[in-house]
């Protein structure tokens, strides 16, 4: 991560700034393709980079871009020590690059978020054992993938937010 006394003493908490963050590993570049990227995941982060980077322009920076940031920033920390597998990575991108927790994110405090969050793999597992493990082994996302992995979402959240 990028971090400098400059983001610091705008306030910024942690002092980071994504856009020169997310460059160095290859998100939304198309020079810098890690090795370790999957199809999958460059297809939930598309526009990854660009969101984090609008929203952290606070003259210009929209709502609706704060909200999604915040979504994001949400999914994107891991609290547990323990990896994710590509699978839960993407569900969780998934969930909001698609702006499933984008209400979650604009209405609920930070501990409501948290929890909606922690359970979204829990959830996917839940409804289909295989689904997520699938897109681990594979590295894709299918169409028919999306679909399935956008309607366990869309009711996990109305469930829980």
């Amino acid at each position: 991560t990028d971090r400098g006394e400059n983001w610091a003493a705008r306030g910024r908490t942690p002092p980071v700034d994504p856009s020169n963050s997310l460059t160095r590993i290859g998100v939304g570049s198309h020079k810098l393709r890690p090795a370790s990227s999957t199809e999958a995941m460059r297809t939930v982060t598309r526009a990854l980079r660009l969101e984090l980077a609008a929203a952290a322009d606070p003259v210009h920076c929209e709502a609706a871009e704060a909200t999604r940031a915040a979504a994001h920033a949400a999914v994107l920390t891991q609290r547990d020590p323990a990896p994710l597998s590509v699978g839960e990575e993407v569900a969780l991108l998934f969930a909001a690059s698609e702006g499933l927790l984008d209400d979650a994110a604009a209405s609920a405090d930070a501990t409501q978020l948290d929890e909606l969050v922690r359970g979204i793999c829990d959830a996917v597992a839940a409804a289909d054992a295989d689904l997520l493990p699938k897109i681990t082994r594979s590295g894709y996302l299918s169409d028919e993938q999306a679909e399935a992995l956008r309607s366990i979402l869309t009711k996990y959240v109305a469930q829980h937010a």
